[in-house]
């Protein structure tokens, strides 16, 4: 008798210093020599870097992730994704 196993091996590429079980607060981490910040629900940025990367997170859990301005949110994407779905690397960074 032969016994077959299969495994499903899933990689999941870290971004420096994300922390994907954090669900509150704001996260930071490391992205391709840029900063990156998540803003969760029910939390706010006391201080804005201008021209920063960030994700806010919406009722449903995605994220818009775009730049900020001092008056002006600039959407990076036309669609909202998930943490690890973007942001992508410029040039030539790699993950």
């Amino acid at each position: 008798m032969i016994k077959l196993y299969m495994h499903t091996v899933v990689i999941i590429i870290m971004k420096d210093g994300y922390n994907p079980f954090q669900t509150t607060g704001i996260n930071f981490f490391r992205h391709c020599d840029e900063m990156i910040q998540v803003v969760y629900l029910g939390a706010f940025l006391e201080r804005i870097e201008p021209g920063a990367l960030i994700f806010f997170q919406r009722l449903d859990g995605l994220f818009w992730m775009g730049r900020v301005w001092p008056e002006l949110f600039w959407f990076e994407l036309e669609k909202p994704i998930t943490v690890m779905e973007g942001p992508p690397c410029q040039g030539s960074c790699r993950l």
